[in-house]
């Protein structure tokens, strides 16, 4: 839910940049977001269709307390017992990873430390609804030395975790 609002945020921003004919202000976080060919392609809204993504928009930030993933991630997690085990959780958007992290770190994990692995700049450890910025092969060697048992990330860390060396 929390990635379908941040899309269809960018295509009304998008929209309003290039119906102002301004220069694209697309930043290096956002290219890695512009594998959504309808961003990537979206030219000018008519108005029907403006009025619609904000009507959309809306109804996913009034629903966000439903979402049923974040639900049966919660569930997985505590009552399947799988932190204890150890987990990492995959999602193709950063905007989704650190939604989710920032929930969990915030409600329903206060106490745990996750880690966000996504690009250089953006990967770091979240605790108690504070982020800290930190090098991924840090993340990592926490993981190894078993210091965090949650890591949420993009694909960046289906690469690179699977192993502690």
């Amino acid at each position: 839910m929390f990635a379908g609002q941040k899309t269809i945020e960018k295509l009304l921003n998008k929209n309003d940049l290039e119906t102002e004919d301004t220069i694209d202000a697309w930043s290096e976080e956002d290219e890695e977001l512009e594998d959504d060919t309808a961003i990537a392609q979206n030219r000018h809204l008519a108005s029907d269709e403006i009025d619609l993504l904000r009507q959309c928009r809306q109804l996913l930030e009034d629903n966000q307390e439903k979402d049923p993933k974040y639900k049966e991630v919660k569930r997985y997690l505590i009552d399947e017992g799988w932190l204890q085990l150890g987990c990492i959780i995959f999602s193709q958007y950063y905007d989704s990873v650190m939604w989710l992290a920032t929930q969990l770190s915030s409600e329903d994990l206060t106490e745990e430390k996750i880690g966000i692995y996504s690009g250089e700049s953006r990967s770091g450890v979240i605790h108690q609804g504070l982020f800290k910025r930190m090098a991924r092969e840090e993340i990592k060697q926490m993981v190894c030395r078993g210091e965090l048992r949650l890591i949420i990330g993009t694909d960046a860390a289906s690469e690179v975790l699977n192993t502690c060396v």
